[in-house]
């Protein structure tokens, strides 16, 4: 009887091994999906400011009465506004164009015009995983679109 009554008061060596194997791989799903969620926040930030500097230069445009050029240095793999406030690019994407002005040393441009018009072309944000931002830019109305396509 005195057996039984002192087994019955804790838990054994075994048992507290599962639960200690079981919150181990518990936690280890938690981090692994957060550290998933951290990276695809990134891409996210960096497409919304990719898209905010595109808006931006359009804005400056039509605001200011002047052409605006929104410039991509694909050698040292960075973007701004008429050569200043550069944006690095990440190293986990690519990006492809088509239609941008070659400005020369592997620099290419889309230009905003004061009448709301643009040089227009199409600029792909290609990521490792497969994943393409598409931003397309009308001539005429010098109109942004943004599309995503792939996981």
């Amino acid at each position: 009887m005195a057996a039984a009554a002192a087994r019955a008061r804790g838990f054994t060596l075994l048992e507290l091994l599962v639960v200690l194997v079981i919150i181990g791989l518990a936690s280890t799903l938690v981090f692994v999906s957060t550290t998933g969620s951290l990276f695809r926040s990134r891409e996210s930030r960096f497409v919304e400011e990719f898209q905010s500097y595109l808006v931006r230069a359009k804005a400056a445009a039509l605001g200011g009465g002047r052409m605006v050029e929104f410039l991509i240095d694909g050698e040292e793999r960075r973007f701004g506004l008429d050569g200043r406030g550069w944006r690095p690019i990440p190293k986990t994407m690519q990006i492809e164009a088509e239609g941008l002005l070659d400005e020369g040393n592997s620099t290419y441009g889309l230009v905003f015009y004061p009448d709301g018009s643009s040089s227009g072309g199409a600029i792909d944000l290609v990521w490792d995983d497969g994943r393409r931002d598409q931003f397309q830019v009308t001539r005429l109305l010098g109109r942004i679109v943004h599309g995503v396509k792939g996981p």
